[in-house]
């Protein structure tokens, strides 16, 4: 409990203790619903209740009552009434503690998406996506609802079951005392032997969680290629033994907390036998009879929730990554880094954290604004590095990068791409309209600056013969477009947002000859067009470089 309560961040701390509070008096108002019934029990069970119990004589004589079964009718009616006004409370702080639940939900959900964000891209590359969404949107939903909310639920039951049992001893101690003997050996051998079982179980079946999310995405996704190559029956293979260990471990759990319901119901046979054997009264046997029906449930739930909540601790590893993270709720600075004069590369070394040589090594490069610079070399040769690192995506291990002597660092990196446009091989396309996939990220997109970017890209025109224009959806993955108009859309992209430096990273390695000569004219022209805009380009063919002021080869 300490770790978990330690995972609530400040800012929920101080509604935090409205929410306990809250739960203290839930606790109350199931305890205060259980008790309104026992007067209805002694009038029950014992006919002469009125001159032998000393609380309804002294209500009959409040009352004014007159006869036995009016007294009756009204103590009932207040006993209903009251049960009522209970619900009602009860709905309410329950609601309260929900939406106190979720906020929570939320604030982990966002600042673990900001966190591994902002790790970087090399962080992104060397984890699997389908992880990481996972546990942004399934593991923060399972750590408030089944660790937190159970830890409040669990947390009222036992104060509810403690306020039961003090009752009792109140009103009968034998009882109280027979109850206490039969269940707390139990229940305290029952949690010592399953709690590292139950807590084990959790994280297996996460990790089992997580790896058929990421079959089903790749199944998906390479869709066409498992096809071809026959491997779905193998994908499906392992996707039914991953349900088989999951169905298995649910067994096992489902199991394990079954157990104490065949344990704690013996418990109250074998606690009413022992009333019978030693001959209790009608209103022992009520009282009990009343507290058992509420006592038992209330011990079952204390149970499951206990198993539920050490089934789902794994989740508070990985939500203890949000501690310093923050989400990027606030508006994207639209400063621009000052580039009139040139950028520079200063002995660049790059090196991979996990890798045991040098990808690049004493890279300098001086590029002129408005110059066109085509970059080739063998495959692996470090091209795509290069770019990540003047894109500011890998740090480089020596030496710095400058715009105009200023150098890039993390403090000036949204400056930075504020300026640059980035057409990859495999352009991103949301699945949205054209318009929001020009206009990314922009919640105030111009269209007729969405329109002049597209007819610059040379996509207009099939834009323009589109029943919806500029607002027709493209599907998934962009998979209404052509290879060569995806590229278009890159173009356009960057066009829209006015970058001054360009990068194409094999924009046209995948596309036909037809089409990579289009989309080569089409860079050629906005290298010739508009002279201020500085262009990078990657190409293993020399034809897509032929109109470059300057071609650097990179070769090892």
């Amino acid at each position: 409990m300490k770790k978990i309560l330690g995972l609530i961040p400040q800012s929920f701390r101080r509604r935090g203790i409205g929410v306990l509070l809250s739960i203290l008096v839930q606790a109350l108002l199931d305890f205060v619903g259980l008790a309104v019934l026992l007067p209805v029990i002694i009038l029950v069970a014992d006919p002469n209740a009125i001159s032998t119990n000393r609380w309804l004589g002294e209500l009959w004589a409040w009352g004014g009552f007159t006869d036995g079964r009016t007294f009756t009718l009204a103590v009932c009616g207040a006993v209903v009434g009251v049960i009522a006004i209970k619900g009602g409370l009860g709905m309410w702080l329950w609601r309260g503690q929900n939406r106190y639940i979720m906020g929570l939900y939320r604030h982990y959900s966002e600042r673990l998406f900001a966190h591994y964000h902002n790790n970087g891209l090399l962080f992104i590359k060397g984890h699997n996506s389908a992880k990481l969404a996972h546990e942004i949107n399934f593991v923060c939903l399972a750590f408030v609802v089944n660790v937190l909310m159970t830890a409040a639920v669990l947390a009222t039951n036992v104060i509810l079951m403690t306020l039961m049992i003090v009752a009792l001893m109140v009103y009968n101690v034998k009882v109280a005392g027979l109850l206490i003997a039969i269940l707390v050996p139990i229940v305290a051998l029952y949690f010592h032997f399953v709690r590292g079982r139950i807590g084990e179980f959790g994280r297996k079946e996460n990790e089992i969680r997580r790896s058929q999310n990421r079959l089903v995405v790749e199944s998906l996704v390479g869709y066409s290629e498992i096809e071809v190559a026959g491997m779905f029956p193998e994908m499906e293979r392992r996707f039914d033994q991953g349900i088989r260990e999951i169905a298995d471990m649910r067994l096992q759990i489902g199991t394990l907390s079954q157990v104490p319901n065949i344990i704690l119901d013996l418990c109250i046979a074998v606690a009413l036998a022992v009333l019978v054997t030693f001959r209790a009264d009608a209103v022992a046997f009520g009282i009990f009879a009343v507290a058992a029906v509420k006592i038992l449930p209330t011990a079952k739930s204390i149970v499951g929730r206990w198993i539920t909540l050490r089934n789902n601790l794994y989740t508070a590893d990985i939500v203890a990554l949000t501690t310093d993270a923050q989400p990027a709720t606030a508006k994207v600075s639209e400063q621009r880094i000052s580039f009139k004069q040139e950028i520079r590369l200063e002995d660049v070394s790059f090196r991979f954290p996990d890798g045991d040589q040098e990808v690049l090594e004493n890279i300098s490069l001086r590029v002129r604004k408005g110059e066109t610079i085509g970059i080739k070399g063998v495959s692996g040769g470090g091209k795509t590095t290069l770019f990540n690192i003047l894109l500011g995506f890998y740090p480089p291990t020596k030496g710095q990068i400058t715009v105009d002597n200023v150098a890039l660092t993390t403090d000036n990196l949204r400056k930075w791409h504020n300026i640059v446009g980035y057409v990859p091989q495999n352009v991103f396309v949301m699945d949205s309209t054209i318009a929001e996939n020009v206009a990314m990220g922009d919640p105030t997109a111009d269209r007729e600056q969405i329109k002049d970017a597209l007819q610059r890209a040379s996509l207009w025109e099939f834009v323009e013969s589109l029943p919806e224009g500029i607002d027709t959806h493209i599907g998934e993955a962009g998979c209404r477009l052509s290879g060569g108009q995806k590229q278009r859309l890159g173009i356009a992209r960057a066009l829209y947002k006015r970058a001054e430096v360009l990068f194409f990273d094999e924009a046209t390695s995948a596309l036909d000859s037809d089409t990579e000569r289009e989309i080569t004219r089409s860079i050629e022209e906005l290298s010739h067009n508009q002279g201020e805009l500085t262009i990078f380009i990657i190409a293993h063919r020399e034809t897509s470089l032929i109109f470059c002021d300057r071609v650097v080869e990179l070769n090892g």
